[in-house]
């Protein structure tokens, strides 16, 4: 039965194929499949070996000629010209900030009422809060007031302890003398608390048994208040980061001069990364927090980080915090 089932295939294949094929190609290609077949039907014939004879076909199959083949087409790969993808407006992590407050009202100071002009304060630069998120890389030198249309009272004095000189081209020297650049950032605030509505000598009496006044400033009732950012990057050699928080009190103007006052409490934080510091003060005008990551010398090290600045003034019945992070 094997036999007649593997003489009809090969007939088969043999009236398929010599239709198609020309008679040499036909005896080069399939001569070794049906002499193979043939052997195989005979062999088949004793029940014993029946795998040898699939396996001789096998073999005899694995060694047909294809014959000639068409060549592969090679592929072409058109190299693609990738375009840098420029940040957009939504896409730079800007500063963000919050300010909150109760016991009374408050408004943003102006300009002018706010601190010293520009011209008072010869090499100064200003650079908006956008302009500052997009850099990429700090400027050399120089004392950039970030947002800040106006110079802080005190940022002069701040640069003599800091014993920092601004040359009037715009130079910044630290206590080294080398070029450094430094960032400040400062905002005012005017503060309205309710009117006491006791008695003088009730009011006067309240602190004896533990209950704070409602302004307790001194000398000068409480006005405003105020905080400042300043932030530091030294390159050369060695390369560093600084940043401090500085929160005040201020009492109104005498003789055309606004003096500092000072209220129940001041606290003030700054942070860069997990470097942090916190400082707080009671029946004080002045506070400020300080902070240093130093990176590294010699070798071309460039960090950077995320920083946190804090402030909290309180004075009776009125408190307010300012946050504001980068």
């Amino acid at each position: 039965m094997n036999k007649k089932i593997i003489a009809i295939s090969a007939f088969t294949l043999t009236a398929l194929f010599s239709s198609i094929l020309p008679a040499d190609a036909f005896n080069r290609s399939f001569s070794p499949v049906l002499n193979a077949a043939e052997g195989s039907a005979q062999q088949s014939e004793n029940p014993a070996c029946p795998l040898q004879a699939k396996l001789d076909y096998n073999r005899a199959i694995a060694q047909v000629d294809p014959g000639p083949q068409r060549p592969l087409r090679p592929i072409q790969i058109q190299p693609v010209e990738v375009q840098p993808i420029q940040p957009s407006l939504q896409q730079i992590r800007l500063p963000k900030g919050d300010l909150k407050f109760n016991g009374g009202s408050v408004q943003i100071a102006p300009a002018s009422r706010a601190g010293l002009a520009l011209s008072d304060l010869p090499g100064v630069r200003q650079i908006s809060l956008q302009r500052w998120s997009e850099l990429q890389t700090v400027p050399e030198t120089g004392l950039y007031l970030v947002e800040t249309p106006f110079v802080p009272r005190t940022l002069k004095d701040q640069l003599a302890e800091m014993k920092y000189t601004l040359k009037p081209d715009g130079t910044l020297l630290d206590e080294l003398g080398q070029r450094v650049t430094l960032f400040v950032k400062s905002e005012v605030f005017e503060v309205q608390q309710p009117a006491a509505r006791f008695f003088p000598t009730l009011q006067a009496s309240l602190p004896l048994v533990g209950v704070p006044m409602l302004q307790a400033a001194n000398p000068y009732p409480f006005s405003q208040f105020s905080w400042s950012m300043y932030w530091r990057y030294r390159g050369g050699f060695c390369r560093d980061y600084r940043a401090w928080t500085k929160a005040e009190a201020w009492g109104p103007i005498q003789g055309g001069y606004r003096p500092h006052t000072r209220i129940n409490y001041i606290e003030t934080r700054a942070e860069i990364g997990s470097r942090r510091d916190r400082d707080s003060c009671s029946n004080c005008d002045t506070e400020s927090s300080y902070v240093r990551w130093d990176i590294g010398c010699f070798w071309p090290a460039h960090g950077g980080a995320t920083g946190f600045h804090y402030a909290n003034w309180q004075d009776g019945s009125f408190s307010a915090t300012r946050t504001w992070s980068w």
